[in-house]
């Protein structure tokens, strides 16, 4: 992945390493656009939810409901994968977490785009 000259990641291919599969055009969605007749035929449902507790409310942009489930996993063990803006970098990116405190850069929206291979990565190495 490299950044566009809009500041948007985007996928490059390493020519070098390149071994003629076509895997990667079959899996493009520019290369292979989903049929607008396809997209109409999809059900599409949402669901809506917001946080009871005032504080975590008030921390929150949209509702709070992901620290309540945080909050209730984490006793359990769980993991968290969210995004935060990183300033210094000028982007989001996806991060992860172990506990409530941990994921609390979480919060907030951020409607651009993320980067999420290091956040994969860690997650697939088990760091």
């Amino acid at each position: 992945m490299e950044q566009s000259r809009e500041g948007f990641w985007v996928p490059r291919v390493n020519v070098a390493a390149c071994v003629g599969c076509g895997q990667c055009v079959r899996l493009c969605p520019t290369h292979n656009p989903i049929p607008r007749e396809r997209l109409h035929q999809r059900v599409v449902s949402g669901v809506a939810a917001w946080v009871k507790d005032a504080t975590l409310l008030r921390a929150s942009s949209s509702g709070g409901a992901i620290g309540a489930i945080v909050q209730a996993l984490a006793g359990e063990g769980y993991g968290f994968c969210g995004v935060r803006y990183v300033p210094e970098h000028l982007r989001a990116e996806h991060f992860l977490a172990d506990t409530p405190e941990a994921f609390a850069p979480a919060r907030g929206s951020k409607y651009l785009q993320s980067l999420t291979a290091p956040a994969f990565r860690e997650m697939l190495m088990g760091e």
